[in-house]
């Protein structure tokens, strides 16, 4: 699949955003209470999509099908700094599930908005496309975003207050010895 300098980079970077809010340090798949979360603040991320849109896409994932993978391998071989086409043009031709509807208008009110929403159709489209002998292929399905690992029991990330385990009593839990007495 041709894809410009600049969006092989993003997704790289997309794809290690997503693996790393896919687990916890025990090894259960939290994505969906993770992605849940990032939702919720959405219109806080929102700042960061000059400099890292794609820690604000993350919130996307799974929720994007591209309808016409012509007009996508067009969006994936442009830039910011070079030919990108138009929000206009690729709106048509996506479909956002409704849950994501006020999360794209949010986007697009605010400046660069359209931008970043081609920019988060491209990287969307790469996260479900196939390439085959080179050639995208359209996939017509959103991607689970909540696909359990083979150890997790459940997401027990649920009732998350927000507060990590801190210093020695984390390494603690991590079966690592205590420095200093409990």
């Amino acid at each position: 699949m041709n894809k410009s300098h600049y969006f092989a980079e993003l997704f790289e970077s997309y794809q290690s955003e997503i693996d790393d809010l896919r687990y916890d340090s025990e090894g259960k798949n939290v994505l969906k209470s993770r992605l849940a979360l990032k939702r919720s603040v959405f219109s806080d991320l929102m700042p960061m999509i000059g400099f890292s849109p794609e820690m604000v896409i993350s919130v996307f994932h799974g929720s994007m099908v591209a309808h016409n993978p012509k007009l996508m391998q067009q969006v994936i071989q442009g830039s910011p700094e070079g030919e990108l086409l138009a929000w206009q043009d690729v709106a048509p031709h996506v479909t956002f599930t409704p849950e994501m509807a006020p999360l794209v208008q949010i986007a697009l009110k605010a400046p660069g908005g359209d931008e970043f929403m081609v920019i988060a159709a491209g990287l969307l489209y790469l996260s479900t496309s196939h390439a085959v002998d080179g050639v995208a292929q359209d996939v017509n399905v959103a991607v689970e975003a909540d696909v359990p690992s083979e150890n997790a029991e459940g997401d027990e990330d649920e009732d998350f207050d927000g507060e990590a385990p801190q210093g020695e009593d984390w390494l603690s839990d991590q079966g690592f010895d205590r420095r200093s007495p409990e």
